[in-house]
């Protein structure tokens, strides 16, 4: 793998370890809201890392399990549930940042 321009499996590969990515902001199963768009207010889960340069993420709505593919900027963090202490975030509250790795 080369770091500056790694495969996709090997991008996710990283990401879904306890390490994870810290470039990014979200790891697999993080459930998410959607800031932005026809289904601003509605949950996903994050479910794939396409690019971290920008960061752009895969994610499923909670309601349907429609998929999407969505940038940092339209997504806020409701909290982490993945391998991490669960903290809750409501609407309107600002979002955590990641955690060092």
């Amino acid at each position: 793998m080369s770091d500056n321009n790694p495969t996709q499996y090997d991008l996710e590969s990283r990401w879904i370890t306890v390490e994870g990515i810290s470039e990014v902001n979200f790891r697999y199963g993080d459930i998410v809201r959607i800031a932005t768009g026809e289904h601003a207010g509605e949950t996903a889960m994050v479910i794939a890392l396409f690019s971290i340069d920008p960061p752009k993420y895969g994610v499923t709505l909670s309601s349907n399990e429609k998929f999407f593919w969505m940038s940092d900027d339209d997504l806020e963090s409701t909290g982490a549930n993945s391998g991490r202490t669960l903290t809750i975030i409501k609407p309107g509250e600002p979002p955590l940042t990641s955690e060092s790795r």
